[in-house]
């Protein structure tokens, strides 16, 4: 009598633990970490961008060579574009300089930590030259200005880049107007806002 209640003791625990492993493995796992911090909310897009750039452009006069130029562009995420471009140099008693304000459009292509654009501007500015000591001319002038960029980031919210710009100019000087590629390239840094 007593081996039977031990084998129906043996029996009853052996049922509970199929029982309770059933159970176990009828619940859902629990999530894993690395699911949940996949699921984390991402990084907002930044607002824009901001590419403020040294480097150097044909001017008017070519018996100055190049001159010295900066530029300022604000790329906004739909594709617009707003720049602001300025050049200067003396060379002995010469002196010029250059300024123009564009608008325009580009796209971007970014794959991992590099990008690439292509874009097009139009705008307008006015050069300015003449000799040191004497009464400097002013030559207003509408331009047109494809450029081409890329970029490697260096830091989350900021980029080493080059762009490259073949403006077309259209020049009133001395009455009359004429047709003037200025080519200009810039090396600079993009800030994410």
């Amino acid at each position: 009598r007593v081996r039977r209640v031990r084998a129906s003791a043996v029996l009853l625990l052996t049922s509970a633990g199929l029982v309770a492993a059933a159970v176990a493995a009828a619940q859902p796992a629990p999530p894993h970490r690395k699911a949940v911090a996949e699921e984390a909310p991402a990084a907002p897009p930044p607002h824009g961008v901001v590419l403020v750039a040294a480097g150097a452009s044909a001017g008017l006069d070519r018996d100055l060579g190049a001159l010295p130029s900066a530029r300022m562009s604000f790329y906004l995420p739909d594709g617009f574009t707003l720049s602001a471009i300025g050049a200067a140099k003396q060379l002995g008693a010469e002196r010029a300089s250059s300024s123009a304000v564009l608008v325009g459009y580009r796209r971007a292509v970014e794959r991992g930590r590099l990008a690439a654009w292509a874009g097009l501007e139009a705008g307008g500015g006015v050069a300015i030259s003449g000799p040191i000591t004497g009464a400097m001319t002013d030559a207003p002038m509408a331009l047109v200005v494809p450029h081409l960029g890329a970029s490697v980031q260096a830091t989350r919210a900021v980029a080493l880049g080059i762009e490259l710009s073949l403006p077309e100019a259209l020049v009133h000087q001395g009455g009359a107007y004429t047709l003037q590629a200025l080519p200009a390239a810039w090396l600079g840094a993009l800030f994410d806002l």
